[in-house]
């Protein structure tokens, strides 16, 4: 839906790339990349599929790349609460697998206001951040260090205003390393999907939670994003043909990354807790850029 809460997912999933190819990638092994990474980090800040009622999100991202032969840090967290009212009309939403494919069409009905769960904190990282909320919005913090390496307990708690006092911990997600498909290795590069053929995965590292492919691209009058789900242990992963079967030839972006989430269970609201880290190509870049869907 073409509201705050489909909006910000598509911005955290995207990363570095969340466009077509009117604007071109940031090249991830970069220094550039590294900083930018600090203010567009990854996360599926809201999950995919439309969501109404009262809906909650924290998230932090850690992600270490390799630059120059060196290894570079960033974090980012954030939050954002929303009480929505009405019946999503802009976006429609079907399942083909492991996959949540999403097309947008038009303006959303949904009423939303935002609303504030007073400072929240998150500790169990190599530092405690506070997210003080101006009003009922939260600026995010970022740094140029990691957050975690992977099996920390990272808690979050909320002190509570508008929203109600709440908190929950997770499993901090591992590094894990993609080996296929072949990632660009330059900024002007693509990764070439092929919409009638499905697409293969495979990664090596531990982590626990689950490994999100995620994919996007627009044409005139619609944008789609295809958000494909799967556990980390595995070490591998298949994105059907039929998740591709609406997009249109030509550029879109793409982003892989693992995740932990915890659900909060607080009275009237649905409330969640993300954590997730960039996976890296065999060079040590993040595993993000542009698609040429053919």
């Amino acid at each position: 839906m073409l509201t705050k809460v489909l909006a910000t997912a598509i911005v955290f999933q995207c990363v570095l790339a969340c466009s077509t190819a009117a604007t071109p990638p940031v090249d991830a092994s970069s220094d550039a990349a590294v900083d930018a990474a600090a203010d567009a980090a990854p996360s599926d800040a809201a999950d995919a599929g439309a969501d109404t009622g009262n809906i909650g999100r924290v998230f932090a991202i850690s992600d270490t790349v390799t630059v120059d032969g060196g290894t570079k840090g960033s974090y980012r967290a954030g939050a954002y609460f929303v009480e929505t009212k009405g019946t999503e009309t802009g976006t429609t939403t079907k399942t083909v697998g492991p996959c949540v494919i999403e097309t947008l069409t038009g303006a959303s009905t949904l009423v939303e206001t935002d609303r504030s769960a007073g400072t929240i904190h998150i500790t169990g990282g190599t530092q405690p951040i506070d997210l003080a909320p101006s009003g009922t919005t939260y600026n995010a913090a970022t740094g140029k260090t990691a957050l975690w390496t992977g099996g920390e307990a990272l808690v979050v708690t909320a002190d509570g205003k508008d929203v109600p006092a709440f908190s929950t911990s997770l499993i901090a997600p591992s590094k894990l390393t993609l080996t296929a498909p072949a990632v660009p290795s330059t900024p002007n590069g693509s990764l070439a999907v092929t919409r009638s053929t499905d697409l293969a995965a495979t990664w090596a590292g531990t982590s626990s939670g689950q490994v999100v492919l995620y994919f996007d691209a627009a044409e005139s009058t619609k944008a789609y994003s295809t958000t494909c789900t799967f556990s980390a242990k595995d070490g591998k992963a298949t994105v059907p043909a039929g998740a591709f079967a609406d997009y249109p030839k030509g550029a879109g972006t793409f982003n892989f990354y693992v995740k932990e989430v915890a659900t909060v269970s607080t009275i009237g609201w649905s409330i969640k807790f993300t954590a997730s880290s960039a996976i890296v190509s065999g060079a040590g870049a993040s595993a993000t850029g542009s698609v040429d869907f053919k």
